[in-house]
């Protein structure tokens, strides 16, 4: 029987070559992710999650979180209070957390009595090469921290007069001592807050380094909002200390300051455990 030549190969073909199976690629499948417009969303919320954690740790994170609630509750009822009259629980309610505050800094003279330690140790920081401004200002630093230990002094004694362990002579004596320190203070924090930013912004002018511009363009934005806060308590305590609310002046000027301080401090603290 002859051969179907059809079925005979090719002279032309390389038989050798030809029976060599060539390998065979299948496309790979890539792996289905998620829309990134998801992911935005949740890692963000976690890491804000966890910086609101490490600032409740502190006593001054849980201090400013509860101010936040207390004025915010002060200037809904501030803004009500045209309409209908004051709420004598909800009134209450502010009273537990301004006392419920009062408690969490109890003792935190220690933090002044730590500073001034630590800048007598240091002969205050002066140096023979310092001018005179420059000693004075670091002598106002040593005064403000002692001003600060009578400031929490005085708060410690109205909290425990608030629970009923002293007497409320006592109470009555600490009270307009207290509301005078804390506005010493502030206007020294407001001198300082200026001199710093002053030189900020002359290292500002004199870099050239991107890098380092945006580094201190970020530190001179916090002490603008450090000093829009100082402003926010100079209202506050003013009211306080030149007793306007018995003159007549509206409860609004107190609501409105302390929870624009509330807020602007509780963002400082948001911004330094973020790094």
């Amino acid at each position: 029987m002859a051969a179907d030549p059809h079925l005979l190969p090719s002279p032309h073909v390389n038989i050798q070559a030809s029976s060599t199976p060539k390998p065979v690629s299948f496309p790979v499948s890539k792996p289905i992710s998620p829309p990134s417009a998801s992911r935005p969303r949740q890692i963000p919320i976690l890491v804000q999650l966890l910086i609101l954690q490490r600032i409740l740790l502190t006593n001054d994170g849980r201090d400013k979180i509860l101010k936040i609630v207390q004025y915010s509750l002060k200037t809904v009822l501030w803004y009500r209070a045209a309409a209908a009259a004051k709420n004598p629980k909800a009134d209450k309610v502010i009273s537990q957390f301004s006392l419920t505050r009062k408690i969490i800094r109890l003792n935190n003279w220690a933090n002044s009595i730590a500073e001034m330690d630590e800048l007598l140790r240091d002969n205050l920081g002066i140096t023979k090469g310092m001018t005179r401004e420059e000693r004075a200002r670091r002598a106002l630093v040593f005064f403000g921290a002692a001003v600060g230990l009578v400031n929490g002094l005085a708060d410690d004694v109205i909290c425990y007069g608030k629970l009923g362990l002293v007497g409320k002579r006592w109470v009555d004596l600490a009270t307009p001592l207290a509301d005078q320190c804390w506005y010493i203070t502030i206007f020294i924090d407001v001198y300082e807050n200026v001199q710093t930013t002053a030189k900020m912004n002359l290292k500002l002018a004199e870099s050239t380094d991107a890098q380092q511009r945006r580094a201190i363009k970020a530190k001179i934005d916090l002490q603008n909002v450090s000093l829009v806060k100082l402003m926010a308590d100079f209202v506050f305590c003013s009211v306080d200390v030149f007793k306007f609310g018995d003159r007549g002046i509206s409860d609004g000027w107190q609501a409105v300051s302390g929870l624009l301080s509330a807020l602007l401090g509780t963002y400082k603290l948001w911004v330094k455990n973020r790094k």
